[in-house]
């Protein structure tokens, strides 16, 4: 894998402090860096023979992260092929919007001028949405959920599996295993905003917090930045248990707190039946 790196950055004036950014992003990854935000968008479609332009998305940003105006908009991108370059920022302002669009075009001689980036034999996986891949649902007891997806754009499988363990009186006790596999040829990074992947709380009828597990609580064996062999597989479990004060039904609630790059959410529930 080929990987050539860049990174630009612009000053934007803006009148408006409630304002949406919208980032066209292309190939692999584009970071948008601003106060207070930060959006990693994939992936890329072409438009002409010799010019990409992406996809757009768009990130909200608080009112009060933009005070003083102006600011200034940090973007980074990486390009698979060495047969194209950055061309061109296209920058559009309106009273509410700042849309910025990358766009690349060939190099005739299909050759990149500069070298790769150091990790050019690897794919750095961040910000990926595993909230619509890994939402699953559980009723009833002594259930065991195991469900698999690939991720998109890259051979990484991702893999979780939730069993509820037996255990006496007032309680409920369940184990957690989150797997990943490298299915493809090249190593594959994998970096974590922190080391507490998953979070477990329990709500009553009235959606009223009754216990929160992560409190000090951790997946110890998960390093921050994680490195994937081709055909490897590594995989984080951990068992709990909670006494529960309240009479069912109660609802249970895990959630992925720090997935690769990006607190997106996955998560499964659970109605304890009268």
């Amino acid at each position: 894998m080929y990987l050539r790196g860049f990174e630009r950055k612009g000053l934007v004036m803006t009148k408006s402090l409630n304002i949406t950014v919208q980032l066209a992003s292309f190939f692999f990854a584009t970071i948008l860096r601003m106060p207070g935000c930060e959006r990693t968008l994939t992936p890329v479609e072409p438009i002409l023979n010799n010019l990409y332009k992406a996809y757009i998305d768009s990130v909200a940003v608080p009112d009060t992260v933009l005070a003083p105006k102006p600011f200034v908009v940090y973007v980074k991108g990486w390009l698979p092929d060495p047969s194209w370059k950055l061309d061109h920022f296209a920058l559009e302002i309106t009273q509410a919007k700042v849309l910025i669009i990358p766009l690349m075009r060939k190099i005739r001689s299909g050759r990149a001028p500069e070298p790769p980036l150091p990790y050019s034999d690897s794919v750095i996986v961040r910000d990926y949405p595993l909230a619509s891949l890994l939402n699953i649902e559980v009723i009833g007891a002594n259930k065991k959920i195991l469900r698999t997806v690939p991720v998109k754009q890259f051979p990484l499988w991702v893999a979780v599996e939730i069993k509820q363990l037996p255990v006496m009186g007032p309680f409920d006790a369940y184990r957690f295993t989150l797997r990943f596999s490298n299915r493809g040829q090249s190593p594959i990074e994998l970096h974590f905003a922190t080391s507490q992947i998953y979070d477990f709380l329990v709500y009553d009828r009235n959606g009223k917090l009754l216990y929160q597990w992560s409190a000090d609580k951790a997946f110890a064996q998960v390093a921050w930045t994680m490195k994937l062999l081709p055909q490897e597989e590594r995989s984080y479990s951990e068992a709990w248990i909670w006494r529960y004060y309240t009479e069912p039904p109660y609802k249970l609630t895990g959630k992925l707190v720090s997935t690769p790059g990006d607190s997106a959410v996955a998560y499964f529930e659970r109605a304890r039946l009268k």
